[in-house]
């Protein structure tokens, strides 16, 4: 129901990650070869600051996540520090680390993070439920942007058709100017 990507940030990473009980819960879309953190809930100081922008080849789950299209499972700290030693210090001890690809039957447009208290990975039931809410947040986004794209293209056929009804009107090309110039800044 979501319209906005407002609005689908704020129910993954508050409403979603309190009834799964998630400690931490972060929102990261694709802009180009980087991932841009749009949201989170219950991160430390400096973390979005330290990565709220970075490329989809750094060493880190959420971009192993989006590259390879499949969720990134680390159930311990020094399994995180081994594997990403660039996010070791960032990640409490005794917390797991869940990162879930926005696929929705395409290639990923995004990553939602989960951390857990207690070292809890997810069970292939909560897995399962995980990914459906990762692909219905991916389904929602790419509507809403389709959605947006389809309101710019129709207002640009909008200039467009006034734009030629305004050439077509009249003869004296100075006041044509004039109006068109009027219709493309209004």
């Amino acid at each position: 129901a979501a319209q906005t990507i407002a609005e689908i940030t704020e129910a993954v990473v508050t409403e979603v990650a309190d009834a799964i009980r998630a400690a931490v819960s972060t929102l990261m879309l694709r802009d180009g070869d980087e991932l841009v953190l749009v949201g989170t809930h219950g991160v430390r100081p400096g973390v979005e600051a330290a990565f709220g922008r970075f490329a989809l080849d750094d060493p880190n789950p959420a971009s192993e996540s989006v590259r390879t299209g499949r969720p990134v499972l680390l159930s311990a700290s020094d399994e995180i520090g081994r594997r990403y030693p660039s996010i070791a210090s960032w990640m409490p001890s005794g917390r797991s680390l869940t990162c879930l690809p926005l696929r929705a039957g395409g290639p990923a447009i995004g990553v939602i993070g989960l951390t857990f208290d207690d070292d809890w990975v997810p069970g292939q039931g909560e897995l399962d439920f995980l990914t459906a809410l990762a692909d219905s947040c991916a389904q929602a986004i790419r509507r809403i942007r389709a959605t947006e794209e389809a309101a710019e293209r129709a207002r640009q056929l909008a200039f467009i058709a006034d734009a030629s009804a305004e050439l077509a009107s009249s003869l004296d090309y100075r006041a044509t100017l004039s109006n068109v110039a009027s219709l493309a800044v209004p």
